[in-house]
């Protein structure tokens, strides 16, 4: 095997690196439709406010827009029934894109997280719930406490301790004490522009999460919140289920979801032994030609 042939394949390695992960949901709303569940490619959404306030259109791509309210929440459900499950060292990638509409006031402000609400039973699955039924569920949540340029931002913890029904619009479901950061936002959030928020959780211990956050705009960084370890066991969790959005404000504003992708990443020991497969069939394959 030659040293070319080496290098060659080391990059073509790299490259196939992120195909080991495993797509749990990719939703674009092309087809106009939220309740249509049909994982990965879109699942069911569900609104706390009124039926009809949620809306989902094929227009330019497809979007999704819960309409004016002063504190709503939306969730999407990323598996038919039970919960996505990580092995150790694996983790949870949530990436989207949105946009909000009629900004005004202060005041806690867009909110999003991962979940595990498999405690409620049965499941949430009409609108209209209002802010309750999620007593038992456990996760994290992203928080940014105004849109205003210096707001900050933190990190929720939900325990599954708390009878508290409620699921992002109040904190109250939430510990305290918030893990505070030292990052802010780097500038205001205006209306209608496009920005990009992420969620990662890593199950990085028998009884340990891992958990960071960020959001970028056109002009690159809004906010990175740092690594966080979750070591208490009413928050920690070996899989998920549930993600949501939400905004707990009083000036009625309302979002946009542009686009949504949930992934599970192997843990790094375990993409390395693909990655050794892969070498090594690519390898006798090459031997079998000569």
């Amino acid at each position: 095997m030659t040293k070319k042939f080496i290098i060659t394949l080391g990059a073509t390695l790299l490259v196939a690196i992120p195909s080991f992960a495993t797509t749990i949901l990719s939703e674009t709303w092309s087809d106009g439709d939220r309740t249509n569940l049909d994982l990965p490619t879109s699942t069911a959404w569900y609104t706390s406010d009124a039926t009809g306030t949620l809306t989902a259109t094929a227009a330019d791509g497809g979007s999704m827009t819960q309409s004016l309210s002063a504190g709503t929440h939306v969730i999407g459900y990323l598996t038919s029934s039970g919960r996505i499950d990580l092995a150790v060292g694996e983790r949870i990638e949530l990436n989207f894109q949105f946009s909000l509409q009629n900004i005004s006031g202060n005041g806690n402000y867009f909110r999003f997280g991962l979940f595990d609400s498999t405690a409620v039973n049965p499941r949430i699955a009409v609108d209209g719930n209002g802010t309750g039924g999620f007593a038992g569920t456990r996760g994290f949540m992203a928080n940014l406490t105004a849109q205003n340029e210096a707001a900050s931002v933190n990190l929720q913890r939900r325990s599954a301790g708390s009878t508290n029904a409620t699921l992002i619009v109040s904190t109250n479901g939430f510990f305290g004490n918030p893990v505070e950061f030292d990052d802010t936002l780097s500038e205001a959030l205006v209306s209608n522009v496009i920005y990009t928020g992420s969620m990662v959780v890593t199950r990085s211990g028998t009884a340990e999460n891992t958990v960071s956050a960020s959001m970028t705009g056109p002009d690159g960084n809004i906010f990175t919140l740092g690594t966080w370890t979750e070591t208490n066991t009413n928050v920690v969790t070996t899989g998920f289920d549930l993600v949501a959005f939400g905004i707990s404000n009083t000036g009625r504003d309302s979002f946009t979801l542009h686009s949504l992708d949930v992934q599970v990443i192997p843990e790094p020991s375990t993409a390395a032994l693909l990655i050794g497969i892969v070498a090594i069939g690519a390898v006798c394959k090459r031997r079998m030609r000569r």
